[in-house]
Order: structure tokens, then sequence, then C-alpha cells
């Protein structure tokens, strides 16, 4: 990845321009697996993952964990 492709922070380090790779790094959860998953749901509603605001990323986590919630709800109830 070139550093064209990411953000310098305010002390110098580097933040990836790839938020969404950012926020699944965050989540703790095995990387490819959610990685596919967000991804997924990103296009399915039409989000632009070139241009993801902050907004998008709280919408697909949450979007996400409602989902996995239901099928665990199924599944245990």
């Amino acid at each position: 990845m070139s550093l064209s492709n990411n953000l310098v922070t305010m002390d110098g380090g580097i933040m990836e321009k790839d938020f969404l790779k950012t926020l699944v790094m965050a989540t703790g959860l095995p990387e490819n697996l959610i990685y596919k998953e967000l991804n997924s749901i990103a296009i399915e509603r039409g989000l632009n993952l070139q241009n993801l605001e902050l907004e998008d990323l709280r919408s697909l986590l949450a979007f996400y964990l409602r989902k996995e919630l239901l099928k665990a709800k199924k599944v245990y109830s």
C-alpha cells in the first residue's frame, strides 16, 4: 500500500485511508470474515467503498450486529 493511500495522524503516525479495513481491525473479530461481510453489506446498501463516511461505518457495523443478534436469537430461542 503506497503512502498516498494513507492518512497521516496529528502525531505523525499512519492511519489507513481504507476506513472499512480500519473498522474491521478495530472490532477484534476475524478480519477475513468480517471484512467480507461488511463489504457485502456496503455493496448491498449501495455505499461507495472509496468514500465511506464515519456515519456509513457506524451504520454498517450496527446493521451487521443486528443481523448477527437476530441469527443468535433464532438459534438459542
